[in-house]
């Protein structure tokens, strides 16, 4: 039977960190090599409204061009009224996209916990190693 969470990658894209009146860029993500992905940013209790949470790509490491803007949730998708464990997903097919990938979150103010993963799925060559999928260790499940 084929295991198709061994054809996966974990990113951790945005380290946990209390955002008020700031932006927050993940990690530049390398996509080369998958074509889904699911980005996942989670929040802790929401003071005040999220301004925006987009999901970008570009052909550029470093964004300096060419950077298109693939999803945006709104503050009407996150609002102040949400308690904490908040978690906004996409799944997308991303094998039309510019080669790297990250997640840009704004936040006007009061402070709120952010935390953001993408999962790269659909390896075409299966990642073998604990680092190829993105850990630091890997248990095997007995």
């Amino acid at each position: 039977m084929r295991n198709y969470l061994a054809e996966t990658k974990f990113v951790t894209a945005i380290q946990p960190i209390s955002l008020s009146g700031a932006t927050s860029t993940s990690v530049v993500i390398d996509r080369a090599g998958y074509s889904l992905a699911k980005f996942i940013v989670q929040f802790g209790a929401v003071a005040g409204d999220i301004t925006s949470v987009t999901v970008q790509s570009s052909d550029s490491s470093t964004f300096a061009s060419g950077v298109v803007d693939r999803y945006e949730a709104s503050a009407a998708d996150i609002t102040a009224a949400e308690d904490g464990g908040t978690v906004l997903g996409v799944d997308a097919d991303i094998r039309n996209w510019e080669r790297y990938v990250r997640i840009v979150v704004v936040k006007a103010s009061s402070a709120t916990v952010v935390a953001a993963s993408v999962i790269l799925g659909n390896a075409h060559d299966s990642p073998i190693t604990a680092t190829e999928r993105g850990y630091t260790a890997e248990l095997d499940a007995a």
